[in-house]
């Protein structure tokens, strides 16, 4: 590998979104700044683009929101030429965008060169697809074939090197954490590993007796054994009398999350100073997997089941 092959490893690649006016790309980008698992660092605009250099998995990414209306639209180009992958904006809730939509991106293909680039198509508003219907999952996987038929994708993007189709929220988030995986993946070859990094994870049922543990903290039935410990049953005994469902508590390097819920108890506890905003999003939304699977009424085979695919998808131990 050479000199510049080692140093474009350290310099931000360009990710441009594009797609007609009310497609979600501000929304996207918005999201992508309140997104507490990304590190943002430096944000500069001009007219019609907005750029932000942004850290994900350790890699730096400047991502480019470019305006959809058409007197911008002349600005595309430039940044798609400079762009390593590019993000194409559908609202997928508006038919009436569909024939604008697919006329742009029929320019865009056109006009870029590298028929490498890699492209994202990214069906947005998903949350306003059938959001009550139990049958939402099937429905949505049928409105998916009638847009890549209505856009012709198969036939449009053949002889693009590399795309994407993913169906998104910009709004919600719902899919977004996938969409940035399949950026990171795209550019460096590999998995992003998004899970938080807890060094334990307790769950004490309303009986105050420890149904799970995993890490480092020792004899936590014990509520004399141990700082961390009493730290931790500390804050169990401020949840039982309290009608809020989260606090959190910290000591030292040592920043604890509790979530209680009907019938248990859980708490993580990480090093304060990794996010500890995310951490508390995602004991939330630990808490409420371990409700919706009933883990307290399961047998101990089951419960170790679903903490393994709990910890695949949003923890992992240090």
């Amino acid at each position: 590998m050479g000199f510049k092959e080692v140093f474009s490893n350290f310099l931000p690649s360009n990710i441009t979104i594009i797609g007609v006016s009310g497609s979600g790309k501000t929304t996207f980008y918005g999201w992508l700044l309140e997104d507490s698992s990304l590190d943002h660092s430096k944000t500069t605009s001009s007219t019609g683009i907005t750029r932000e250099i942004t850290s994900i998995g350790g890699k730096k990414f400047r991502m480019i929101d470019t305006a959809g209306q058409v007197e911008f639209r002349k600005w595309w180009d430039s940044e798609v030429d400079k762009a390593k992958m590019v993000l194409f904006f559908v609202d997928m809730m508006d038919p009436s965008t569909y024939a604008d939509s697919k006329e742009q991106l029929l320019k865009f293909l056109q006009k870029v060169k590298d028929r490498s680039k890699k492209l994202v198509l990214v069906l947005n508003k998903i949350d306003l697809f059938e959001p009550n219907n139990k049958d939402r999952t099937s429905l949505l996987n049928k409105k998916l074939v009638e847009l890549v038929e209505y856009f012709e994708f198969n036939d449009v993007l053949k002889d693009q090197g590399s795309f994407t189709i993913i169906p998104v929220s910009a709004k919600t988030g719902e899919n977004c954490d996938k969409l940035i995986k399949i950026v990171y993946r795209s550019i460096t070859g590999y998995d992003l590993d998004t899970r938080l990094t807890v060094d334990n994870m307790v769950i004490v049922d309303r009986d105050g007796i420890v149904q799970f543990h995993k890490g480092n903290v020792k004899n936590l039935e014990d509520k004399i054994e141990g700082a961390l410990s009493q730290l931790i049953t500390k804050g169990i005994e401020i949840m039982a009398g309290s009608e809020d469902p989260e606090f959190q508590i910290s000591r030292g390097d040592n920043f604890v999350a509790f979530y209680k819920t009907p019938d248990f108890y859980l708490s993580i506890l990480i090093d304060k100073r990794l996010n500890t905003e995310r951490a508390k999003t995602v004991l939330k939304e630990s808490a409420e997997f371990l409700i919706r699977t009933k883990w307290i009424h399961c047998d101990e085979k089951r419960r170790l089941e679903l903490i393994s695919e709990l910890m695949k998808d949003q923890l992992s131990f240090s």
